[in-house]
């Protein structure tokens, strides 16, 4: 997959009708927050909504000094860059001042999301708990690969990001979206099971605060 992919889908969406689209994965870390929130909401319009986005940290060191970044950041980058997305795609105006990147004053990303509702977000990850927690916490999908790791691993990783989502309000641990490798456990797609619950958006717990490194100071929410 290449490091844009939304031209090729776009293409795809041109020539499909029920298809959804998304990616294996976009690297959060690498990509700008503000590229991918205008990329994929404009692909969400072409596509008439039928966009999921698949995000990853990146476990492959070279990729990231050929985009400017430290895979030592990988953690930190995931979580920053993710918290400005969201930001992005559900405030109509956003300042912002974080670590990785310059700031962004009064900043509006464009095309907004279509009907106001951004494309569902799946967090991939292999072995970082870290990333479990963050799909757990924003009440989004958590898509696991479990081909290179023993079962009891991915038992563990997916049992925590159950257990993390109950515990930050979003619904039952079985109401958790989990995918394996390439199939979703739930049997059918993120972006129906979405919409079948009724929110448009999700509403962060006032106990707890967003998931963020152990160095880096806390960002604005």
């Amino acid at each position: 997959m290449p490091s844009s992919p939304t031209t090729l889908l776009g293409y795809i969406a041109a020539r499909t009708e029920r298809l959804i689209l998304s990616t294996a994965t976009t690297l959060i870390t690498t990509n700008d927050p503000v590229k991918i929130a205008e990329d994929y909401a404009m692909l969400q319009h072409l596509a008439d909504g039928r966009v999921d986005l698949i995000m990853g940290r990146g476990n492959t060191g070279p990729v990231y000094p050929w985009f400017g970044k430290d895979i030592r950041d990988g953690i930190d980058l995931a979580l920053e860059n993710y918290g400005l997305l969201r930001r992005l795609w559900r405030e109509a105006v956003v300042d912002w001042e974080g670590t990785f990147r310059t700031p962004l004053q009064a900043f509006t990303s464009t095309p907004r999301p279509l009907d106001g509702v951004p494309p569902f977000v799946w967090h991939g990850s292999i072995r970082s708990p870290e990333i479990a927690e963050q799909a757990a916490f924003y009440g989004d999908g958590f898509f696991h690969n479990n081909i290179f790791w023993p079962p009891d691993h991915t038992k563990r990783m997916v049992e925590l990001y159950r257990e993390r989502y109950a515990h930050h309000g979003h619904g039952t641990p079985e109401q958790a979206v989990v995918g394996l490798g390439g199939q979703s456990s739930c049997g059918r797609s993120p972006r129906t099971q979405y919409a079948s619950s009724g929110r448009t958006s999700t509403t962060l717990p006032s106990t707890d605060t967003a998931p963020r490194s152990r160095t880096s100071p806390s960002r604005p929410r």
